[in-house]
Parts: C-alpha cells; structure tokens; sequence
C-alpha cells in the first residue's frame, strides 16, 4: 500500500508541475480526475467490500507420506471492487505445538491449494486469522477477523512385528480361597476365618494365629505399549506397529487396551473392542499435545 502511495503522489506531482509550466484545459482536467481518483476509489470500496465467506475443503484421509491438498476458498459477500486480498493463515502441529504464520495474495474469488505436510503423523491445522481488502488502486484497506479453522490427520502406515514379543498380556490379582495358591500374603487371624486357611508355621514363630490370604493372577486384555518421544522417525514407527497390533488382535476378536506414554510424563490409556475404538483412539492419540512439553 505504502508503494502505492508512493506512486500516486509522484504521478499528482508531476501532472501539478505539467499544469503550472503550461496552463493547459486538458492538464486541469487531467489534474482534476487524478485529484478525485482516492476519493472515488474509497467510495466504491466502501460501498462494495463486506468481507469474504471462507470455507476449507479438505482430503478425506491422509496416510503417511501421501502427496495430498487442502483447499481454501472464498468468495465476496457483496459485488467486489478491489484490487487484491491478503490472508494471514496460521499453520499449527498440534503435536509438537509449533506454529507458522504465511499470508496468501490474490484477487478476485479466493482458491488456494496449501500442500500437506505428511512427512510425520500427527494432527496439523490451518486457520484463517485475518482478510484486509484492498480498493481498486491499492490505496485503502480493510482488516477483517475471520477464525476459520480446518485439521488434517496424517495417519501411520502399518509396521508388522512379532506380536508375541510387543504385546504384554496385562494382569489382576483377585483374593480365592484356594489353598494351595503360590501368591498370599500374611495377616492376623479375624473370626469367621477358615481354619484351613490358618499359617501353622508363621503362627509358632511369631506366637500369634496368622492366616493366608491367597491370590492368583488373572490375565486381563492384552496391553499394546507406545511410546511417544520428539524422534518423530521413531514415533511414526511407534504408531504404526501400534495400528498393525491393535488391528491384529481385532481381527481375531480380542479386546485389547492401547496405553499411550512419553517422556514428558504423560500418559493416557484406550480400551479397544472395535473398530471404531481403534479409529477413535489413534485419533485422539495423534492430536494430542503429547510432545508439546518435550519441544519447547
């Protein structure tokens, strides 16, 4: 705009000395319609400009390392008489927390391609912070907040592993009455005990009646273990072989749990019976702010 400006006083200045040196009609006019240019401008300005509707269209999935588009369109509200818009766009990882800010020029209708960056997995946002519309010769503007927002999730691809080795099989301790159970712990005897639960030989030696209090370990939903950490090479890796199992075990009916960790301390856990679970937990895992800590 500041160029513009520039431009346009050096054409008045030159078209006043053109006046003064030779007093000619077509110079008054001339001087004239240049004069009243800023003016006429900014009123058809005002009169047309009442911002954009802006809308994102985005891919429907995006695997890992896919080539792949957001689009950002808009159009005027009213009759547009401008020369140029500008978006501010705001470009966020929400994984890591980093953002970057880049403005978008055009005229006219907005339609913009804004390539995705699918090189790591996680959840990255696009969001429209502000419009200014310039008039017909780049003298004025207007700034319009906007706020609208879009997220594309780049999904990992699946790594194969040997199951038996990553998936732990989780397991409970539940008290039962049997007597000849390798797991117990011991505590004084209280009325109502079973005598055949009574520790003979604990009790002579501590000269107090002692009993067994038996357990036995029950294994519950198989356990599928990530790690998280700011290598995101190594955490692309992490969440694929993750997909791959929980995937695995679906497909042979096995209801499973997904616990989530980093080195930042957080930890987060996902029971998975379905598909849908899994869809759910790997997208809540991926826009997590799990390696905002780490990178900052």
């Amino acid at each position: 705009m500041v160029k513009n400006w520039c431009i346009y006083l050096l054409v008045l200045l030159g078209t006043v000395i053109f006046f003064l040196v030779y007093k000619m009609w077509l110079a008054a006019l001339v001087l004239a319609l240049i004069i009243l240019i800023p003016v006429m401008s900014l009123v058809l300005f005002i009169l047309s400009i009442r911002g954009y509707k802006i809308g994102f269209k985005t891919p429907d999935k995006v695997g890992l390392g896919m080539e792949s588009e957001v689009n950002l369109m808009g159009e005027p509200r009213r009759v547009l008489v401008a020369s140029e818009y500008r978006v501010k766009l705001l470009y966020s990882d929400l994984m890591t927390g980093e953002s970057e800010m880049f403005v978008l020029k055009g005229y006219g209708n907005i339609d913009a391609a804004l390539n995705v960056t699918s090189e790591h997995c996680g959840c990255y946002s696009y969001e429209v912070t502000d419009i200014r519309m310039y008039d017909l010769f780049g003298l004025f503007f207007s700034k319009r907040k906007n706020g609208e927002r879009c997220e594309v999730i780049v999904w990992p691809y699946p790594v194969s592993v040997h199951l038996h080795s990553e998936v732990k099989e989780s397991k409970n301790y539940v008290k039962t009455n049997s007597p000849s159970a390798e797991i117990y712990e011991i505590r004084e005897y209280n009325d109502g005990d079973p005598l055949k639960s009574i520790h003979w030989k604990a009790s002579a030696k501590k000269d107090l009646l002692l009993v067994k209090e038996s357990y036995e370990a029950k294994h519950d939903h198989p356990v599928i273990d990530i790690f998280l950490s700011t290598d995101r090479d190594m955490t692309d890796h992490n969440l694929g072989r993750c997909l791959f199992e929980s995937t695995y075990l679906l497909n042979h009916d096995r209801p499973h749990k997904i616990k989530m960790s980093s080195s930042s301390g957080n930890v987060s856990e996902f029971n998975v019976k379905t598909y849908k679970d899994l869809d759910r937990a790997m997208y809540e895992i991926l826009r997590s702010e799990s390696l905002k800590e780490e990178a900052s």
